[in-house]
């Protein structure tokens, strides 16, 4: 394999029964080695680099992730006859757009060898929500109430999840503390404007639960979810004007959930977290960062 988790994450990864491959959509397997090469080349880095950091891990693990949903995105979208192949007229005319392949690759987590069915597949997500605004469709969409804290790496946001999931005050005490120097603090998270959120969890956890998600320079976030509703929206073209081009593909994944009538099943490897089949996204496993 090319990326070596630790074996305190692997301890972590979620009970059930291993899959040999990255993920089963249907009767087609996704490629455990195929997932970890493509996460490898929008990391810029060779499979085989041996992964040692906690945060390295768990920034390989939120692009493995992002890559897994793409792949099973477009074995979704495919199987259902919903996805079709760009023209190549199309296909530059949306490179001009993004100005340029390596910045579309970057948008969609995309390599050399996947671009055209990122592009596909994204344009389909986003003919889906176009359909939704059109024709004034409600789309039930999460959204969380939060407490959180910035600590200094993943393996402290692992020591202080314990603690705070034994001792819940403690964790309210620490938010309260260190809200005054902008090291924590309340807040609000939609899936419209949050939806690059999604993979760590949050938007999947019930209330208490406490998620961690790696950030950049070495720390980590511990994000607890005070509470957890679904809303009722229906989305009108200004708002959807303000989407990213990940946040699009997020909606579009959302309002297929929603709205087909069956989809191909998909089974994910607990070594890359879970299937959120709500929001047809492989998230972080309860504690997996």
């Amino acid at each position: 394999m090319g990326l070596l988790l630790l074996s305190t994450l692997l301890a972590t990864a979620g009970c059930g029964a291993q899959i040999g491959s990255a993920a089963v959509v249907g009767d087609v397997a996704i490629s455990t080695d195929d997932v970890e090469r493509q996460a490898s080349a929008v990391h810029g880095i060779t499979s085989d680099t041996l992964v040692t950091e906690l945060t390295e891990v768990g920034m390989r693990l939120i692009t493995d992730r992002r890559v897994l949903t793409y792949q099973i995105w477009h074995q979704l979208l495919a199987q259902s006859g919903l996805s079709t192949p760009l023209t190549n007229e199309q296909i530059t005319g949306l490179i001009a757009q993004y100005q340029g392949v390596d910045a579309l690759n970057s948008l969609l987590s995309a390599t050399s060898e996947t671009l055209n069915d990122r592009l596909s597949d994204t344009a389909a997500l986003r003919t889906l929500v176009t359909g939704a605004v059109d024709s004034g469709a409600t789309v039930v969409t999460p959204a969380v109430e939060v407490d959180y804290l910035i600590v200094d790496s993943i393996a402290d946001a692992q020591r202080k999840r314990t603690e705070y999931l034994a001792e819940p005050a403690a964790m309210t005490d620490a938010v309260a503390a260190a809200t005054a120097s902008q090291r924590g603090g309340s807040g609000s998270a939609t899936f419209l404007q949050g939806a690059d959120l999604v993979s760590t969890g949050v938007f999947s956890a019930a209330a208490g639960q406490i998620v961690i998600s790696p950030a950049e320079g070495g720390e980590a976030l511990l994000i607890r979810v005070v509470s957890r509703i679904d809303e009722p929206v229906t989305l009108d073209q200004s708002t959807v004007d303000q989407l990213s081009v990940t946040q699009m593909n997020a909606v579009g994944a959302l309002v297929l959930a929603q709205q087909a009538r069956a989809l191909p099943a998909v089974a994910v490897n607990p070594r890359f977290g879970s299937w959120d089949p709500s929001l047809l996204q492989v998230v972080s496993t309860e504690g997996l960062a």
